[in-house]
């Protein structure tokens, strides 16, 4: 016979397994530090090679003008003090922001992961009372034949 709570429990851990859990097991696979860095790496990589093609496009569409632009030495070392200072200070809000982005979804999946387990604890509690109780019932039938 099939019991209520039984099924309930099952249910929960296969729709915390479906919708969740392997993106969060993956997750804590890695320590916190090391899941924060290698997504920053990779939003490194990413802006920087974005701000790259803005600046090519940026130079592409100034010389596409119908004038020749030239600028003097001092006028060309602003501009790349200021390209410089323009990446590294949206660098670093964009890096701050994905570090605290990433470390919730860290704690989130952290989260998500215990309860999958404390779920899956308790289903292999209900089995294990389950089978004690069937074996407990079995050995006493089988002494009083």
């Amino acid at each position: 016979m099939i019991k209520e709570e039984k099924i309930r429990m099952m249910t929960q851990v296969a729709m915390i397994q479906k919708r969740e859990e392997r993106r969060a097991i993956e997750i804590c696979g890695y320590r916190k530090k090391d899941y924060v860095s290698i997504q920053m790496i990779k939003i490194w990589i990413c802006y920087t090679m974005a701000y790259l093609l803005l600046t090519l496009i940026g130079v592409i569409c100034m010389g596409n003008g119908t004038q020749a632009v030239s600028f003097s030495r001092q006028v060309l070392i602003r501009i790349g003090c200021i390209w410089v200072v323009g990446y590294l200070g949206f660098l670093t809000a964009v890096l701050a922001m994905a570090h605290q982005c990433y470390s919730r979804r860290y704690r989130t999946a952290a989260v998500l992961v215990r309860q999958y387990r404390q779920h899956l604890m308790a289903l292999e509690d209900y089995y294990t009372e389950r089978s004690q109780i069937n074996d407990s019932s079995a050995g006493t039938t089988a002494k009083d034949k």
